[in-house]
C-alpha cells in the first residue's frame, strides 16, 4: 500500500513504550544533500505524503485505536484552553506564563476558535499528520520515488495540512530564505494539489495559512509531552518550548 511504501517496514513494537524497531532506510535526507539540491525531491516526497494521507483518511478510527491522539479542529480548541489553564498554574520561571499573557490568550480563544471552525468547515477529512516532518526524518532511499519518513512520535489524527507548520518552517530556515520565497511556495503547492479535489488552490492556501496558526497547540503539546520527565534545566536550555508554542497563538 502507498501508506506502507512511505516508512521503513516495521520489525517489532514495544507498546507500553511507544518504541518500535524498523528496518535502516537509509541517510536522512539532510546529510545527502545541501537544502538549494533538495526542492525537487520535497515537492515529490510531500505528493507522495499527501495521497498517503488522503488513503488513511478512511482509516481514522484504525488509527486512534492504535493510541495516536486525536489533535484535530474539532478538539484543538478545548485542548488549548487547558493548556492554557496548566501554564497559568506554573510560575515564568518553570516555563509557566505571567499574567499578562495569560490575559492575552484567554483574549485570543473565540478567535482561535473560530480559525478551528473554518478547517473544520473546510470538507478536508482528519488523518494522520506528522507535524515534524523535516529533512532530517526523511531517509533519501536514494531517490524521492523510495524515501522513506520516520519518527513518527509527534504524529496525530487531524487536519492533515497542519503538516506545513513544520515542514515550511524548516524549509526556510535551512534554505536561509523567507516563508514567501517561490521555492518554498512550490513545495507548498505540490503537496496541496491532490487536496484540490475538496477545494480551490485560493482556498487551500487559505487553509494552510489558519493550520499553520493553529498548529501552535499541537506543537506545544509534543514538546509537553516529550519533556515532561525532563528536569528543568532541559526545558530551560530549550528556551521553555511547551510556552513559546502556545504563546505564538499571539503572532498576527
Amino acid at each position: 500500500a502507498l501508506e506502507q511504501e512511505l516508512v521503513p517496514p516495521v520489525l517489532a513494537v514495544e507498546p507500553h513504550r511507544g518504541w518500535w524497531l524498523s528496518r535502516d532506510a537509509g541517510p536522512v535526507l539532510r546529510s545527502v544533500a545541501p537544502p538549494d539540491q533538495l526542492w525537487h525531491a520535497w515537492e515529490a516526497i510531500l505528493l507522495r505524503y499527501a495521497e498517503a494521507q488522503l488513503r488513511l483518511a478512511g482509516k481514522v478510527d484504525a488509527l486512534l485505536s492504535t493510541g495516536v491522539a486525536e489533535v484535530s479542529p474539532a478538539t484543538l480548541p478545548e485542548l488549548a484552553g487547558t493548556l492554557l489553564k496548566r501554564l497559568g498554574e506554573m510560575s515564568p520561571e518553570k516555563g509557566g506564563l505571567t499574567a499578562a499573557e495569560q490575559e492575552a490568550l484567554a483574549g485570543r480563544l473565540s478567535e482561535y476558535a473560530a480559525w478551528c471552525a473554518e478547517l473544520e468547515a473546510s470538507g478536508i477529512p482528519s488523518s494522520i499528520q506528522h507535524d515534524d516532518l523535516h529533512s532530517s526524518n526523511i531517509c533519501s532511499g536514494g531517490s524521492a520515488d523510495t524515501a522513506r519518513i520516520i519518527d513518527w512520535g509527534d504524529a496525530s489524527v487531524g487536519f492533515p495540512l497542519a503538516t506545513m507548520l513544520c515542514t515550511m518552517n524548516s524549509l526556510a530556515w535551512h534554505a536561509r530564505v523567507e516563508l514567501d520565497d517561490p521555492r518554498v511556495v512550490r513545495v507548498r503547492d505540490a503537496y496541496l494539489e491532490p487536496f484540490t479535489r475538496f477545494a480551490d488552490r485560493e482556498s487551500l492556501v487559505r487553509y494552510v495559512g489558519l493550520a499553520r496558526r493553529t498548529g501552535c497547540v499541537a506543537r506545544a503539546l509534543s514538546y509537553e509531552a516529550a519533556l515532561r520527565e525532563e528536569p528543568l534545566a532541559t526545558h530551560v536550555e530549550q528556551d521553555f518550548p511547551v510556552r513559546g508554542w502556545l504563546l505564538e497563538m499571539l503572532a498576527d
